[in-house]
């Protein structure tokens, strides 16, 4: 895979690539959590909790170049993610399976997130996100249960020796931005219904978290116009020319000025998103344009480009992300990349690369960064290196010009207990929004009883700290 300068026309994305980042974690609701002996501080506390946690700002055109607007008192929101896995088999053939995600507003022990209650609007369009989810899963589930059927009865008919394809229908989603001013995913989905590849395609979801709002462009940016040409460029320098239809800025233009761009709000820039087909072909696979809020202070209303001093921001996999790793405010990105060769972690910073010799699978990257500069990425993953295979955190260091181990630990984002309905497992997950408080599990061996749920934070070595 490539690591930094123009990614060439041929870049493919398998359709798991959208879903390996998918697995962060959650603990179980009767397990008792640790308290941290450390407090974190949080400037003006009383007066942000009677506000909602974020302060208002009169739109103006910006800074110039060199300054950054970061919000020291912006606090995080804790969020969990349900993943419903779903199987079905004909006979000994497996017949479909399906992922489905919801969304929903969690709480820490209130030293550093804000509680969920602070946000009853925001609770309410989530609500509403995940019905209009499980509405269009539960029909995906039984039209294609049906095609698939009837291609496999039809295959037994006519004594087809070909192999039989499982159907699937994927649907997942990446935290990018979760503060009390903005919560921003990535909604991912994919499908494979009988043909030469499957599809898959992603979709932003912006909201103002104090109202519930959706957000628009003209919410984020000063002028809406001047974006097609800023996009276009950006992408001109990301990617060989011969990646792009000759439609490509027509279709940018377009999909700009009439609102149908799918783009998400990070805690340091907005990234807007080209799916298979739109501006390139499907080998192209999706197209991203990074802009970062210090590379043009000017165009972006001051609200929401002022992001919090410390944040987390979920990676997909093999996927370049433009990062700021510093806060310097000189408009510098940082290239990230990770995922998995052969089994193994393979972290890209910047065209300097580090894999880790330690196999795995099923890897779930969260980039983490604080207001003290340093930066790290979190993988949940699944590990067999004691012959037995385990859920495991393990952490690499970002703040050197070559990426580095920091440490291996028998912990996870993924809450102990399933909930079991028919053909459909239902598991629960930890997101990790902030890195002064956030929660995970730890798992013990099955002859020494349940997980145990710990509340902790981002130590001075990059691994979590425990109370």
């Amino acid at each position: 895979m490539f690591c930094s300068g123009k990614l060439p026309m041929a870049g493919v994305l398998a359709v798991g690539l959208l879903f390996g980042a998918a697995a962060d974690a959650m603990p179980s609701e009767g397990t008792q959590s640790a308290v941290m002996e450390e407090s974190v501080s949080i400037p003006d506390l009383e007066g942000l909790e009677r506000t909602g946690g974020v302060r208002e700002f009169e739109p103006t055109e910006g800074a110039p170049l060199g300054t950054l607007a970061v919000d020291p008192e912006l606090r995080q929101i804790g969020l969990s993610r349900e993943i419903s896995y779903t199987t079905v088999y004909h006979g000994g053939t497996k017949l479909f399976y399906q992922t489905s995600t919801e969304l929903f507003l969690s709480d820490g022990d209130g030293r550093s997130m804000m509680s969920s209650k602070n946000f009853p609007q925001l609770a309410g369009a989530l609500e509403e996100y995940n019905f209009r989810e499980r509405k269009t899963s539960s029909k995906a589930r039984n039209q294609m249960r049906k095609q698939a059927l009837g291609e496999l009865q039809e295959r037994e008919k006519t004594h087809t020796e070909s192999s039989f394809h499982a159907y699937y229908d994927h649907s997942n989603v990446l935290v990018k931005r979760a503060d009390a001013c903005a919560l921003s995913f990535l909604h991912n989905v994919g499908s494979f219904t009988n043909g030469v590849h499957g599809m898959y395609a992603v979709q932003g979801e912006n909201f103002d978290t104090q109202t519930g709002k959706r957000l628009e462009l003209i919410d984020v940016f000063m002028n809406v116009e001047s974006l097609p040409d800023i996009i276009i460029n950006r992408l001109r320098e990301t990617y060989d020319s011969r990646t792009f239809f000759e439609s490509m800025e027509s279709t940018v233009t377009k999909s700009i000025l009439e609102g149908s761009v799918d783009w998400t709000l990070g805690a340091r820039g907005v990234t807007f998103y080209f799916n298979p087909y739109a501006i390139g072909p499907y080998a192209s696979g999706i197209l991203k344009a990074d802009i970062l809020f210090d590379e043009r202070p000017g165009i972006f209303r001051e609200k929401y480009k002022r992001g919090a001093a410390s944040y987390c921001e979920e990676l997909p996999i093999w996927q370049d992300t433009g990062v700021s790793l510093r806060d310097d405010g000189m408009g510098k990105r940082d290239i990230l990349r990770i995922g998995t060769e052969t089994g193994h972690i393979s972290i890209c910073l910047n065209g300097k690369k580090f894999r880790d010799e330690q196999p795995v699978k099923e890897i779930s990257p969260v980039f983490v960064h604080l207001n003290d500069g340093r930066n790290y990425v979190y993988v949940d993953c699944v590990s067999d290196a004691f012959g037995m295979e385990h859920r495991e955190l393990r952490v690499y260091s970002l703040n050197d010009a070559v990426p580095s181990g920091c440490g291996i630990l028998r912990f996870s984002f993924q809450r102990n207990g399933h909930i079991k309905d028919g053909d459909t497992e239902k598991i629960r997950y930890w997101i990790m929004t902030d890195p002064n408080e956030f929660c995970m599990d730890e798992f013990a061996p099955s002859d020494q009883g349940n997980s145990k749920t710990h509340v902790v934070e981002v130590g001075s070595g990059g691994t979590p700290a425990f109370g």
